[in-house]
């Protein structure tokens, strides 16, 4: 579905379309690639949720456990209304350890109340021109990920990249619409995926229920 390396045309590829990919840096796709806020955060709720790594996980966005906050009105003065993520924005971890290099999620939807995040994440926000699904999508291929253990510098505690080298890395796009068919195809697999993965988290539970109840 994406073209071999020097190549401008894939092998597999929906009907219809005809014209080459383009090889673009990952720079020229982006209106905004911004980090997080850097504060202790704090386990009461006293203003904003904020999404840490750990709230990224196998390329989704987990609200519902480990949250920490910070007040709207930031006492060291920064605008947080800055760092409030939006539906289509992608977050990235660039400062973490090796193994979290490069995660990402993307935001599906508005938020239900107003969110900022950590400064160990980027915000990127995508261009018109580029269909964000698709974009994510990229985020998950072999090459991307070879390409960030690439710009890496590891570190004792952390490792982690620079927003220069992340926008230097290239990748292949086809036309918007083409991207729009790509991006939404994966996006049916991935919402399935969450979908039976909730369905087998469900019967996990209701086989540990079973065995405390039958096997005091």
């Amino acid at each position: 579905m994406f073209p071999k390396k020097g190549k401008g045309f894939p092998e597999l590829r929906f009907p219809g379309f005809t014209d080459a990919w383009e090889q673009r840096k990952l720079g020229e796709t982006l209106k905004g690639l911004k980090s997080g806020l850097s504060r202790m955060l704090s386990n009461d709720d006293i203003g904003l949720p904020v999404i840490r790594a750990n709230n990224i996980n196998d390329g989704k966005l987990d609200m519902e456990s480990d949250i920490k906050y910070w007040y709207k009105e930031d006492p060291q003065g920064a605008k947080t209304e800055n760092y409030l993520v939006c539906k289509n924005d992608i977050l990235i971890n660039f400062i973490n350890s090796e193994a979290k290099m490069g995660t990402s999620t993307i935001v599906l939807q508005e938020p239900k109340r107003d969110t900022i995040y950590t400064t160990n994440i980027l915000r990127a926000q995508i261009n018109r021109e580029y269909y964000p699904y698709y974009w994510f999508t990229l985020t998950q291929t072999h090459k991307y990920k070879t390409d960030i253990k690439i710009i890496t510098k590891p570190a004792v505690n952390q490792a982690s990249f620079t927003t220069v080298d992340f926008k230097k890395l290239e990748y292949q796009f086809p036309s918007l619409e083409e991207q729009k068919k790509i991006g939404e195809l994966f996006q049916t697999f991935d919402n399935l995926i969450t979908f039976h993965q909730r369905k087998l988290n469900h019967l996990k539970e209701q086989k540990k229920a079973l065995l405390q109840q039958m096997f005091v």
